[in-house]
């Protein structure tokens, strides 16, 4: 019987060092790794903001397009009985746009004009747009108040004239017996942040009414 024969394989396992390093290596990766996750992760919400924020802008401008097509030469009386045009531009205050619009749809049949008074007002950065169920108010009238948009930092509105010249500022008396026209077009420009300027020009349409000083 032959005796058992040396070898000279040796078994070893991993040093302390080449553990300590293998550790290392693995834990650099997984920091690149993470980082790049992050990135990506980061990059798609900043995509998904920037996306719902512009569909709250193409949103705005679409409400603000239907009225201003609609734009109408009725005067009106606010709710301390005071005749107000059928369309003012105050750049700067708060209640920035206010007109005369036709076109209200009554799908129920309701007892009431087709003409709407509508307002648009810009604080604490809220773009809201306001409308009254009557054109004629009473000091008890209360509007109807929508959100638009926020993050507005400012708004610009600018009205083309008949001789096709922009205005900052338009106000009309509304008991001239031979009033202003209306503009041709309204550019209004929307400030936000993290987004810019964003400018947008509506082509204006509107109804012209026999106009009459009211009573």
């Amino acid at each position: 019987m032959l005796a058992d024969q040396p070898t000279n394989k040796i078994e070893r396992g991993f040093t302390l060092i080449e553990l300590m390093v293998s550790l290392s290596i693995f834990a650099i990766l997984s920091i690149l790794a993470y980082g790049a996750l992050k990135s990506v992760l980061d990059t798609r919400t900043q995509v998904n903001q920037h996306m719902d924020n512009l569909t709250r802008v193409q949103k705005t401008f679409s409400i603000m397009q239907r009225d201003l097509m609609q734009l109408s030469a009725r005067s009106i009386r606010d709710g301390f009985g005071d005749p107000q045009p059928p369309l003012q531009v105050d750049n700067g205050e708060p209640d920035f746009l206010h007109f005369s619009r036709n076109g209200w749809r009554n799908p129920a049949g309701h007892n009431r004009s087709h003409l709407q008074r509508i307002d648009y007002r810009l604080e604490d950065g809220q773009l809201t747009r306001q409308s009254w169920r009557v054109l004629d108010r009473a000091q008890d009238s209360v509007p109807v108040v929508t959100f638009l948009i926020d993050r507005i930092q400012q708004i610009t509105v600018r009205l083309l004239d008949q001789q096709d010249r922009w205005q900052n500022e338009w106000t009309v008396s509304p008991d001239e017996k031979m009033p202003k026209p209306l503009p041709k077009a309204i550019e209004i420009t929307l400030d936000i942040e993290e987004m810019g300027q964003i400018r947008r020009v509506f082509p204006l349409v509107y109804f012209p009414l026999p106009w009459l000083p009211l009573p």
